[in-house]
């Protein structure tokens, strides 16, 4: 895939223009109304092709959406963290100021903790995704442990919120 280098100028400060985005929600809710409104319409002879039309559009704009916030998240937090934020505090940084002050390896450790956590739920979107895709359903959420589970299934009066860490009510 070809990624033309126009689309990336002025990164981060190009945003979904409001006309773009606006296009993308006029037209989902319009599919979204059009897919709704057939079952109360006059049934025609082309009913189940327009249900198929009108979720296909849907689907179509939803994933192009999706795509593009993973383009996002990729080439932000994969791709320029490490390769010019981390690389540009940790190896230009040194060659520029003689001397650090302390909480410049203070600042310098939490960037990379944030690339170790940001690898991490790469890892993690992408072994969900590959996993979906191969088996054809979400089983649960890959975040969480068996024994959590386990509780779960022992404990039929265990409130989710409650192993979750949330709050009672009455406390707040």
């Amino acid at each position: 895939m070809v990624i033309e280098y126009r689309l990336l100028l002025a990164y981060p400060h190009k945003g979904v223009t409001r006309d773009t985005w606006w296009y993308y929600m006029m037209s989902l809710t319009s599919y979204w109304a059009l897919a709704v409104s057939q079952f109360f319409d006059v049934k025609r002879k082309d009913f189940w092709q327009m249900i198929v039309h009108h979720i296909c559009t849907i689907c179509l704009l939803s994933f192009s959406w999706i795509l593009v916030f993973i383009f996002v998240w990729l080439l932000t937090r994969i791709g320029l963290f490490p390769f010019w934020i981390s690389y540009s505090t940790s190896v230009n940084a040194p060659q520029v100021v003689n001397q650090m002050f302390p909480a410049y390896y203070i600042f310098n450790r939490l960037l990379f903790l944030l690339l170790g956590l940001h690898l991490y739920w790469t890892h993690l979107m992408l072994r969900i995704a590959y996993l979906s895709w191969n088996s054809g359903i979400m089983d649960g959420d890959i975040r969480s442990s068996s024994s959590d589970e386990n509780t779960l299934d022992d404990d039929s009066n265990t409130n989710i919120d409650d192993i979750n860490g949330a709050l009672p009510n009455s406390t707040i």
